[in-house]
């Protein structure tokens, strides 16, 4: 396979438990070269909680989430910028499900919120290498 996406997934994987299991499967199903393109809210770099906080409110920081696609045999070759939300503030009452289109808040504060957007991604893109 030459290349694999994932959006907005990761949060997920940790949650399930299932990080170390689907990020080795995306490696075994990639050939050496295949690209791994990542999508995922963005937590603040400053943040000084700890990774759980950073994960309970849907987030990883970028370079906690670089570091661990790098330990599973990727090469960070790319970054873009085409998903940031500088508006996002990142500290709402239901981490970025306060935001659309989740709005787990339901119609409290909804302009508000719409008025911010969706959440601030990273948009990050690696390449298999061989381990």
């Amino acid at each position: 396979m030459d290349v694999i996406i994932a959006v907005r997934a990761l949060y997920n994987w940790i949650e399930a438990d299932f990080f170390d299991a689907a990020s080795d499967q995306v490696w075994r199903m990639l050939k050496v070269g295949g690209v791994f393109g990542i999508v995922q809210h963005r937590g603040d770099e400053d943040f000084y909680g700890t990774f759980d906080e950073v994960i309970g409110r849907g987030r990883w920081k970028q370079t906690d989430l670089i570091k661990a696609i790098e330990r599973k045999g990727f090469r960070l070759v790319a970054t873009s910028e085409m998903n940031a939300n500088p508006r996002d503030t990142k500290d709402y009452p239901e981490g970025v499900w306060t935001l659309p289109p989740a709005y787990e808040l339901g119609d409290k504060d909804r302009d508000k919120y719409a008025e911010i957007g969706e959440s601030d991604h990273m948009a990050l893109k690696f390449e298999k290498v061989a381990r």
